[in-house]
């Protein structure tokens, strides 16, 4: 297993040169990622919960025709 950066797409083999990567290069530590994998999460499943509704008005339009 890798680990690569989401940010420069570096790549390493184990987990601590990764964070450290992180904390040294892009001054993030592993809580401001777990805050912006959070946030992330929340916004796609709130944009996916938005577009099938909008795809199911969608087929029930396409449906009546």
């Amino acid at each position: 297993m890798t680990f690569r950066c989401p940010y420069c797409k570096e790549e390493f083999l184990k987990r601590t040169p990764f964070w450290a990567h992180l904390k040294s290069q892009h001054q993030l530590t592993a809580k401001d990622v777990l805050n912006e994998l959070q946030n992330f999460q929340s916004n796609l499943s709130r944009w996916l919960e938005e577009n099938e509704a909008k795809a199911i008005s969608g087929d029930e339009l396409n449906n009546n025709q």
